[in-house]
């Protein structure tokens, strides 16, 4: 039951993951570091999300994708797969 809910949300875990270790590394290990230094690290990590996401995401939509999970609550089709892209680009 939890694979294919993981499954569903895999490309969307990378920028959770990226938001909150930007946070992490800003409010920690660069406290007090200079702002360009401090935007520009966490510019980096927001970058790597983005990217580890966008490519997690053209996998799933090249994959055969489930179409739905727990009677329609989590529904994934190709349009949604492309809205999301669209969104994250």
């Amino acid at each position: 039951m939890l694979l294919p809910l993981i499954t569903l949300v895999l490309p969307d875990l990378p920028l959770a993951l990226a938001a909150f270790l930007m946070l992490g590394v800003d409010y920690g290990w660069l406290r007090g570091a200079p702002c360009e230094v401090r935007l520009a690290t966490c510019r980096r990590i927001a970058l790597a999300g983005l990217v580890l996401s966008l490519g997690l995401l053209a996998i799933q939509a090249s994959r055969a994708m489930p179409a739905a999970l727990d009677d329609g609550q989590l529904l994934l089709t190709p349009l949604t797969v492309a809205l999301k892209a669209v969104i994250l680009l």
